[in-house]
């Protein structure tokens, strides 16, 4: 299978990595806009090709595209997501990417029959968040007979004995942060304003009591349409720490150009001074026998990643559901055409493989216990 990914940044050079040791790929090219980047990235294996072009240029991607089998999107959203999309459908190539935006994510969505039409497979949303979200959602929702309330919250932070802290990229996270939140309750997707996005959240492992801002973000859209249990609620958030949050406050009120100033982008060379972890929650209300939450958590250190992956626990989670599902399509394990959600999976390859490594907890709750917390 021949691969193309646009995009040889912090996840791109991990999941080229990552591929380059796959038996079933007989080649993979980069495209990105910076040599330097490029340049690491060739020094992964012979059967990794460069080219230096600015893949918002999207003209300039045809012929490459017509020539893969996957293409791969790890661009930043912009107005190029869409006419990708295109080019992939006219050029006979399959598409993935690990998370686009509210519209370029409908844009794909409702593009299903078109997808299908052409014998294409479409793979949006495939990181971590959203992604891994998904995956959990699904499998905590098929051990329920009903779900009421879905809660998916990121309690990722990344910092150093400094005092810095590290996010995968500060301007789309301040971005995703300063944008209303979108819900979805009873039926709706619902628009808040800023001044309710910030809620309390208890997180595992002794973390403790957070704040938490509700954002607008690809599972709030996608899951209550496609996890396969009618829900009443849905709502996602990142944990942001204090400092942040005052800076974050400030940008809302005063500033729109998304430049937070108290994080720094995350890259490799960080490796060797940072701490913190990746933690992915997800609780699922509902009934079984009776009315309980299922807690299900993907929780890997930084630590911990680099002593065993040899990479941050970030670049480890964003890329480890994309190596898998490409893994299965390379070895024809996925006959799908159309559009494929994280959601629409059989979720147990992908949660054992989780258990297998370490990653993934579960408990369960139940509801006076959990009426009592939010009381």
């Amino acid at each position: 299978m021949r691969v193309i990914i646009l995009g040889a940044g912090f996840a791109g050079y991990s999941l080229v990595k990552k591929l380059s040791f796959n038996e079933n790929i007989s080649k993979i090219v980069v495209i990105d806009k910076n040599e330097a980047r490029l340049k690491k990235v060739r020094k992964l294996g012979d059967k990794i090709s460069t080219y230096k072009i600015d893949a918002v240029k999207v003209e300039k991607l045809s012929s490459y595209i017509s020539r893969s089998d996957l293409t791969i999107s790890l661009l930043p959203p912009n107005k190029a997501s869409v006419d990708i999309i295109k080019v992939c459908i006219d050029e006979g190539s399959n598409y993935m990417d690990l998370g686009i935006s509210d519209y370029n994510l409908l844009f794909t969505i409702n593009h299903d029959s078109i997808f299908k039409d052409s014998g294409l497979l479409a793979l949006p949303s495939y990181g971590a968040d959203p992604g891994l979200t998904n995956v959990i959602a699904k499998y905590l929702s098929e051990k329920m007979k009903t779900v009421t309330q879905v809660s998916i919250r990121d309690g990722s932070v990344t910092f150093d004995d400094e005092g810095n802290y590290y996010v995968y990229s500060p301007k789309i996270f301040a971005q995703e942060i300063i944008e209303k939140p979108l819900i979805y309750y009873k039926g709706k997707y619902v628009r808040l304003s800023i001044n309710e996005a910030i809620k309390k959240f208890e997180f595992p492992e002794g973390i403790g009591l957070k704040s938490v801002w509700l954002v607008s973000h690809e599972e709030v859209i996608t899951l209550p349409r496609y996890l396969g249990k009618e829900i009443e609620s849905l709502d996602f958030g990142y944990y942001v720490p204090e400092i942040l949050e005052k800076e974050l406050n400030l940008l809302i009120m005063e500033d729109g150009s998304f430049n937070l100033k108290g994080a720094k982008p995350l890259s490799k060379a960080n490796d060797k001074k940072i701490d913190g972890y990746e933690l992915l929650v997800i609780d699922v209300l509902g009934k079984i026998k009776e009315d309980i939450k299922l807690r299900g958590y993907a929780l890997l250190k930084h630590k911990d990643s680099i002593a065993k992956f040899n990479e941050n626990a970030t670049a480890f989670m964003i890329t480890f559901l994309p190596v898998e599902i490409i893994n299965m399509v390379a070895k024809r394990q996925i006959n799908h055409t159309g559009v494929l959600l994280p959601e629409m999976l059989d979720p147990n390859p992908i949660i054992s493989k989780l258990k297998d490594l370490g990653l993934y907890k579960e408990i369960s709750i139940p509801l006076e216990n959990v009426l009592s917390q939010q009381s």
